[in-house]
Parts: structure tokens; sequence; C-alpha cells
């Protein structure tokens, strides 16, 4: 669950995002994060960071674009 939890997190904009997780805890933007670190598993840690590398590469490819 976490994993498709993660793939559609990805596909939402960022402020979506940060509001979502705020919510999701109630806490702060980072303390949130952190918590949703700290209770995945290794195959969510992967496709977190995955996600978090194609993102990268997104905004890299932009930047070097524009």
């Amino acid at each position: 669950m976490t994993e498709t939890f993660f793939e559609v997190a990805e596909a939402m904009p960022t402020e979506a995002k940060r509001y979502f997780y705020t919510q999701l805890r109630g806490n702060s933007y980072s303390n949130t994060l952190d918590s949703l670190i700290e209770d995945a598993s290794d195959k969510e840690i992967k496709s977190a960071m995955l996600a978090i590398a194609r993102k990268w590469k997104s905004r890299n490819n932009k930047e070097l674009c524009a």
C-alpha cells in the first residue's frame, strides 16, 4: 500500500504533496516526511529513492535545456 502511496504522491504537484503530508500526520512537513521514512519498509524506501532520482533527473534536464 505504501508503495502505491509513493507512486500517487509523486504525481501530485509539490504544494499538494506538502499539504497532504502535513494533514496525514498533523505535523510539520519535515516531521511528516521523517515519520514516513522511518516507518517505510526496504521495498518502499527503494521505490521512494527511485521516485526522487526520477524527479531530480527531470529537474536537471529542465535546467540544462533552459
